[in-house]
């Protein structure tokens, strides 16, 4: 009985993780430039990354090109941002 209820548990498990691999949010860039953490939007920008790396090119841009589409960064040094 328990290796049962173990074998039900771990399907439900694999389908869960599954569904939520598979969820993405379409990437917006004024979203995400406003975007600011709360309990109900602390996702939003992980949810938006799938959608913003297949559909923009990022390697490559300029300083200026990545602060129009992402907003200015938290941080930034003279390499990175």
């Amino acid at each position: 009985m328990l290796r049962k209820d173990f074998k039900y548990g771990f399907i439900i498990l694999i389908l869960t993780l599954s569904i939520i691999s598979c969820s993405q949010t379409k990437f917006d860039s004024e979203k995400w430039k406003k975007w600011t953490e709360t309990e109900s939007t602390m996702t939003l920008r992980w949810d938006m990354r799938k959608d913003l790396i297949r559909k923009h090119k990022l390697v490559g841009l300029t300083a200026y090109e990545v602060i129009n589409l992402l907003g200015e960064p938290e941080k930034k040094s003279e390499k990175e941002f």
